[in-house]
């Protein structure tokens, strides 16, 4: 089995996106369960798959929020008075 750890700088970064260091946010946010948090908190090793999935949906969760071309002017509808 291929594992890998998190150092303590980077741990810290993903648990500051978090609004609460919960069960339903570690699942929701990173898809890790509290169990796994925990190991990464540690600096204990986990499955380098997990991590990687980790860090996937961190830099996810960190990208801007720029809407695609398809949805941009469907955002903006309300701003102008002659849309139907």
């Amino acid at each position: 089995m291929d594992l890998a750890t998190l150092d303590a700088e980077l741990f810290n970064q993903l648990r500051r996106r978090m609004p609460a260091t919960t069960r339903k946010w570690m699942m929701e946010l990173y898809g890790v369960s509290e169990t796994t948090w925990r190991k990464l908190r540690d600096g204990r090793p986990v499955k380098r798959t997990t991590l990687e999935r980790v860090l996937a949906r961190f830099e996810q969760a960190s990208a801007p929020c720029v809407p695609s071309v398809e949805v941009w002017p469907a955002c903006f509808l309300w701003l102008d008075p002659l849309a139907t």
